[in-house]
C-alpha cells in the first residue's frame, strides 16, 4: 500500500508541475498571482512540521501498532487532501479543475484501501488475541 501511494502521489505531484510550468511560461511569473509568497512559504514550512511530528509519533510504536498508526495516518491525510483537491475543483483556478477531479478520484481509492487494511489487520489481531 505504501509504495502504491509513494508512486500515485509521485505521477500526481509531476502532473501538477506541468501544469504550473505552463502557468508560469504563459504569465512568466513563477508565483501565482493569487497567492502571495508568504503564504506558500508558510504551507511549506507547515508541512514540513507535519512530516516531522508525524515521524515522531511513528517513533513510539512498532508491529501491529505502528501498522494502526500509519493507516490512520493515512486515512487523515487523505482525507483532509480530499476535501482540498475537492475545493480546487469548484472553486480553484480553471487550470487545476480537471487535475483536481483526477486527483481527488485517486485519492478515493486510497483512502479505501486504507479503510479496508485497517479493518483486515484489526480482524485479524482481534483473531489472535
Amino acid at each position: 500500500l505504501a509504495s502504491q501511494i509513494v508512486n500515485d502521489h509521485q505521477k500526481l505531484n509531476r502532473q501538477l508541475q506541468q501544469i504550473s510550468s505552463k502557468q508560469s511560461n504563459h504569465s512568466g511569473n513563477t508565483q501565482s498571482p493569487t497567492v502571495p509568497q508568504q503564504l506558500c512559504d508558510i504551507a511549506d514550512r507547515a508541512c514540513e512540521n507535519a512530516m516531522q511530528m508525524t515521524k515522531e509519533m511513528f517513533d513510539n510504536y512498532d508491529g501491529q501498532d505502528f501498522n494502526m498508526a500509519f493507516l490512520g495516518q493515512q486515512a487523515v491525510a487523505h482525507t483532509m487532501m480530499i476535501a482540498e483537491l475537492k475545493a480546487i475543483e469548484s472553486t480553484g483556478p480553471e487550470a487545476l479543475q480537471p487535475f483536481a477531479s483526477q486527483a481527488v478520484s485517486k485519492q478515493q481509492k486510497h483512502l479505501e484501501k486504507v479503510k479496508r487494511l485497517a479493518e483486515k489487520l484489526e480482524k485479524d489481531g482481534q483473531s489472535r488475541s
